[in-house]
């Protein structure tokens, strides 16, 4: 179903950006710019240093690194000063001002708060298009009903409109039947936390061409993580999953692996790392319930031999410790840009404050979930392992080389890509693209 008009504009590039950055500029600078000493001394000067200085303490408040194991760039706390500058420009000089003066100083401040937003979306390719942010409907989307899924019955507390797929009959009138013979079609799909109880959003699943023929086929699966802050669909909109596996399908005679882009943390700004803890049982979900529902529902390949798993980040690095730590689950696993072990450290000693942040405490939870450590099990020789990062991402390129050596050294297939780009989804995208034939191929696609 095509994009509502105007949602295909890009965030990244282009036009859009370019005028907001026009508008945002430009208002600030005819706040500031106006004649006579005292008003610099006194408005301008106290307004820029105390504009920057609040947002550094408010980046100190926040403490990122606590909340996601990773601190954020110098210059977003520029980005963070425009909107409260002006803002302040817009308070003190309001009674001295006419009134051309005062209504650019109330188009100012959400004009800078925009572009310095679009800033930070721009540095991590996060929102690539008005669509994205505003989660329009993907071109190739479906209701699950269409899926034509196999019922699934559950063991737990779940409630029934939750358990099982909604039968064919249920589609609304309005939707027109798709041509499922030339490209592959996405759709929502809620997987009950059947064990781990774990409080999941809703997961996306794209499905070839050859999902929809009669008898259906069995097909190997990928689950794919972003990191954190985040949303299950985040590796459709930005890193651009679907359409790597639509170019695979179409010089595959349709048939490709099943992605399900499923969820890790629970929310938006949540980080578990993927391991069951006090952040919830995300390990036991992504282990569990995840595999069990789709392989019954999807009627997909069973085993680790077709099961591969994928991750940006913080979902690289639960890619990485899920494969090795549930390698009965998880054959292959492709780890873009992840860190050395899951981490939730803050200042200081990383591995301590994640011990205490994440596992209560517990050392033998963090032993249980280093990679240093489950790289040396005898059941790891059967995972495969892709890791790949950024050549202006250097902390996380010596990670992945590291990471890489060691598994090679244990005896497990590994390689590292270095590929073009930083921490953000424009690498995300180019890795999955990477990586895609050797884990399709793994995968028996």
């Amino acid at each position: 179903m095509p994009m509502m008009l105007g949602f295909d504009v890009s965030l990244l590039h282009g036009r859009l950006p370019v005028s907001l950055a026009i508008l945002a500029i430009g208002s600030l600078a005819m706040m500031i710019i106006r004649p006579g000493r005292r008003w610099w001394l006194r408005r301008v000067v106290p307004a820029t240093l105390g504009s920057v200085a609040a947002s550094a303490a408010i980046n100190w408040w926040i403490d990122l690194r606590s909340r996601f194991g990773e601190g954020i760039p110098l210059r977003f706390i520029i980005y963070a000063a425009m909107p409260i500058a002006a803002c302040s420009l817009a308070v003190s000089g309001w009674r001295p001002s006419g009134l051309w003066r005062r209504a650019i100083a109330v188009a100012a401040t959400p004009l800078t708060l925009l572009f310095a937003a679009n800033l930070v979306n721009q540095s991590y390719g996060y929102k690539p298009t008005v669509g994205a942010l505003f989660g329009a409907r993907f071109e190739h989307q479906i209701p699950v009903s269409q899926l034509e899924l196999r019922s699934v019955t559950t063991t737990a507390s779940v409630p029934p409109a939750t358990a099982s797929v909604p039968p064919a009959t249920s589609r609304p009138q309005d939707i027109p039947t798709p041509d499922f013979r030339t490209h592959g079609f996405i759709s929502e799909v809620h997987i009950p936390p059947t064990l781990s109880q774990f409080s999941a959003r809703p997961a996306w699943v794209w499905v070839p061409p050859a999902f929809f023929r009669r008898p259906r086929p069995q097909l190997p699966v990928v689950v794919l993580l972003a990191g954190t802050p985040s949303q299950p669909d985040d590796m459709i909109r930005a890193a651009h999953g679907d359409a790597v596996a639509e170019r695979y399908a179409a010089a595959h005679a349709g048939v490709a692996p099943i992605l399900v882009f499923a969820d890790g943390n629970g929310s938006f700004t949540a980080d578990t790392e993927c391991v069951d803890g006090r952040r919830g049982n995300a390990e036991t979900y992504l282990t569990k319930d995840v595999p069990a529902f789709v392989t019954q529902a999807f009627t997909t390949l069973v085993g680790p031999a077709h099961w591969g798993i994928e991750g940006y980040s913080e979902g690289g690095t639960c890619a990485m410790v899920l494969a090795l730590a549930h390698p009965d689950v998880y054959g292959s696993f492709v780890d873009i840009a992840g860190d050395r072990f899951p981490n939730v450290g803050s200042r200081g000693d990383l591995k301590k404050s994640t011990i205490t942040g994440l596992y209560g405490g517990n050392t033998s939870l963090f032993d249980a979930h280093d990679p240093a450590v489950l790289i040396q099990q005898p059941t790891a020789k059967v995972v495969s392992a892709w890791f790949e990062a950024g050549r202006n991402d250097p902390r996380r390129h010596h990670i992945g080389s590291e990471l890489d050596a060691a598994c090679r050294a244990a005896g497990l297939q590994s390689r590292f890509v270095l590929a073009p780009g930083g921490h953000d989804f424009g690498l995300a995208s180019h890795a999955v693209a990477d990586s895609f034939d050797w884990l399709a191929a793994r995968l028996g696609a």
